[in-house]
Order: C-alpha cells, then structure tokens, then sequence
C-alpha cells in the first residue's frame, strides 16, 4: 500500500522502508517473494541484480545502465542499487572510495542506507542446489562429469573453478564473474578503471594498488603476481597467500 509520494529514503515512518524504484516509502510487506527476505531498509532482499517493487510486490532485474551512472558527487550503492551522496565518514576499518562510497573489509559492502557494513548477501540455496554467481541465482548441482576439466565437483560452488573464476551452471564452464561497476572487461580478465587500482580476482572487485611484497612481481592489470602459481596476491593484506572458496 502506497503510503507517501515525495518522502525522502531516510525518513520514511516506522514499519515503512524507502522503494528505490518508485521513490516513496511503503509499508514493510509482510510476505516477501520466493528466494527473497524481509529487509527494514529494502522491504524485501532480492538476490544479487534484482530489486524489489513494493507497487508490484516483486522483484525486478536491474535497469544497470540507468542505475550505474550517477551525478557528480554521488556513487552508485551495490547493496540498496541506487546512487547516494558520498559519505563524509566511514565505518571503523573502511576507507573512504569515490566508486563504493566507502571500502569495506573482504566480503562485506558499505550500506549507503545505514552508513554500515554488511556481509555480503548470498541467498540459501535448497538442497541438490548451488548460487551460481555468473547468473545470480540457485541452480541445480551438477554431476561431477558435467564439471570442466580441472574443476572438481564442488558440493558449495558447482564445480571448483581456477582461482578468480565461477562455475556457469548454465553453460557448464568456468568464467569469470561479471566485472565490477568500477572495471571493464579486457579480453579474459577486467581492468580497472582508475590507473591506481588494480583488479582483485579472488574478490571480485577493484582494490587500491600497493608495492609488491616479496615472492612477486607487479603486474599493470592485477597489481601484482605471485611466483608461486599456487599462491594468489591478496591486495587487502599486500601477501601472498592460499586462495579461499568463497
């Protein structure tokens, strides 16, 4: 039930959150659509790329090219997909990002609604189901012959990918995952936008370049390689370390 028609998104009244795609404030449903939760702040969480429509009470696939591009001193807020004014001050342990709003610790996003961060929302997938992350939602596992070549059946991921890519429960291959709002794709691997950051395959996401730690060397799209293959180049700790399933 539409309850406002020009209300700003951080004064909606109590049982109410702020519709990013309609622009007013509805009450907070009291059921949410399937493979969706109920959220203060969004009224109901959709899986990654969608967002929910209190008019219609569903969840709808992003418009990106109109969401992404925000006016000058705003960013675009991967958690709520709308463009906020950047903040003035992070949380503890962020640092302030003029793509990101602020740059939160591995696997949590900045929150432009709450000024927060938060773990990174992936939805529970049924049994006999895995998150596909190249299309954003649970399908069913695959037989471990199904897996690609060098990519052994995983229970949580599919199939283990190398380092840096995902198993497509579409297609059955492994790919990288679509490449951030602050990178474009160059030929197998996205390169970031600004020239003092470099990509960060294990986290999908563009990262602030550092010196290279020792036992690798730099690289201009990855920052830096590791000489050990084995090993993969953590930007947030500036090491080498053992790649970590996400």
């Amino acid at each position: 039930m539409q309850l406002e028609n020009s209300t700003p998104r951080r004064n909606c009244l109590n049982g109410q959150y702020f519709d990013t795609i309609n622009k007013v404030c509805y009450t907070i449903p009291a059921q949410c659509p399937v493979g969706s939760q109920t959220d203060f702040q969004l009224g109901c969480r959709c899986t990654q790329g969608q967002t929910y429509n209190g008019a219609r009470g569903q969840c709808e696939f992003n418009n990106n090219n109109q969401q992404r591009t925000c006016p000058n001193g705003q960013y675009f807020d991967t958690v709520n997909n709308v463009c906020y004014d950047n903040p003035t001050v992070c949380p503890s342990g962020a640092q302030m990002d003029a793509i990101l709003g602020c740059r939160c610790a591995q696997n949590q996003d900045y929150n432009g609604a709450t000024g927060l961060c938060q773990d990174k929302v992936i939805p529970d997938c049924t049994n006999g189901q895995f998150y596909d992350k190249i299309n954003k939602r649970c399908n069913p596992l695959p037989l471990s012959s199904q897996c690609p070549a060098g990519a052994p059946y995983d229970s949580d991921l599919g199939c283990l990918c190398p380092v840096g890519q995902a198993f497509n429960g579409v297609s059955r291959q492994c790919q990288l995952p679509q490449c951030p709002i602050n990178s474009v794709k160059s030929g197998s691997v996205c390169r970031c936008n600004r020239a003092t950051d470099a990509f960060d395959v294990q986290r999908n996401t563009c990262v602030i370049r550092y010196q290279c730690p020792t036992g690798s060397v730099s690289d201009p799209i990855l920052g830096c390689i590791c000489n050990n293959s084995q090993l993969i180049y953590d930007n947030m700790a500036n090491t080498c370390a053992e790649p970590v399933s996400n």
